[in-house]
């Protein structure tokens, strides 16, 4: 097997080669170099040893891809059809909604804006990095005033040496969601809507969040923050 590289779309030995990763960082280890693996369809960040990679031959991450956008297709469609509103940019009762979302994908960003566009729901969506996010939300909250803010990217648990976890990205989206909250416009009802794969629910309701995105499927997929947005539109 050919060396593994950024960029590579890799799955893990030791998890059956059940997830799709892309790498996005190969750093030194203890004993032999770790890649920092992100989830190509799953908002799933985790960490592995390059020994327990496996790059998987094209035609099967092509597959594998198709799989997942057949999915996402039939997910839309099904709220699609729950739409009592189908002009651009209304929502159910007809009111307009302004979301504005930050990803820590920009591939998945541009899947969920143009979900958004499918379910009418006006949007405007920023690719930065999550720890980027406490530093740039509360100019965009300025130029972009929104009934939502949608904070999402890719998290993950690991395990410190203590035996505790951790998560990968909760700690940028908890400070992004404070500065938000004291950032936002007086009286300005704004839901803010944050998480992604096994992201401490507890910290980011403590720190402002209104909702936590949800999922139905077994991981948070490239567009559960939208369907999460979409249901919560419902409610208002």
């Amino acid at each position: 097997m050919r060396e593994v590289r950024v960029g590579d779309s890799v799955t893990r030995n030791s998890y059956g080669n059940d997830i799709f990763f892309r790498v996005v960082e190969i750093t030194p280890g203890e004993e032999e170099p770790d890649a920092r693996l992100q989830g190509l369809d799953v908002r799933l960040e985790a960490d592995a040893p390059l020994s327990d990679l496996q790059v998987p031959p094209l035609l099967e991450v092509f597959r594998y891809r198709q799989r997942m956008l057949l999915l996402h297709h039939k997910r839309l469609a099904a709220a699609e059809a729950a739409c009592a509103a189908r002009s651009r940019g209304s929502s159910d009762d007809g009111r307009p909604r302004r979301v504005l979302h930050l990803d820590g994908d920009e591939e998945a960003l541009s899947a969920c804006l143009d979900a958004y566009r499918k379910l009418n729901i006006a949007a405007c969506g920023y690719f930065h990095e999550e720890k980027e996010f406490a530093d740039v939300v509360g100019s965009y909250l300025e130029s972009h005033p929104a009934d939502f803010l949608v904070l999402t990217g890719h998290d993950g648990a690991y395990r410190l040496p203590d035996g505790t976890y951790k998560q990968h990205h909760t700690e940028y989206l908890t400070e992004a969601i404070a500065e938000a909250r004291r950032r936002a416009r007086s009286g300005n009802d704004l839901k803010i809507v944050a998480g992604a794969c096994q992201s401490c629910a507890e910290a980011l309701r403590t720190a402002g969040a209104d909702a936590v995105v949800e999922t139905d499927q077994e991981w948070m997929t490239v567009l559960d923050p939208v369907l999460t947005v979409k249901a919560l539109c419902k409610q208002r």
